[in-house]
């Protein structure tokens, strides 16, 4: 009497969302794999992945939303790319890193400390 009732729809025609994914066609993006150290003081080292080749940029942007940085990386091929980023005369403060090709975009949160 108060045992759960289980139903099976049962839909003979059904497919599962998987059937329907062609995980070949997964679009590629861009990553941060690591900012360090965080916090830093004055430089910072960026690692980022490209999953297909792409032109990049890297911003920095401070806590009020102004970029502060702008850094044309060019077209570069797939796979894990470093940058050094010297931020000696900036002040102290959070700052967002912003790797952006046209189509994806990723972003990390860091400090810099004097």
């Amino acid at each position: 009497d108060h045992l759960p009732v289980v139903v099976d729809f049962g839909f003979p025609n059904a497919t599962s969302t998987q059937e329907h994914l062609n995980l070949g066609s997964v679009p590629s993006s861009v990553r941060i794999d690591q900012a360090y150290p965080n916090p830093f003081n004055p430089s910072l080292q960026i690692i980022y992945t490209l999953d297909q080749a792409a032109s990049a940029t890297v911003d920095v942007i401070n806590s009020i939303g102004q970029t502060v940085r702008h850094i044309p990386r060019g077209l570069q091929p797939s796979g894990q790319h470093t940058l050094t980023l010297s931020m000696e005369s900036y002040p102290s403060g959070t700052y967002f890193l912003r790797i952006q090709t046209t189509s994806f975009s990723d972003t990390k949160v860091v400090s810099l400390i004097r």
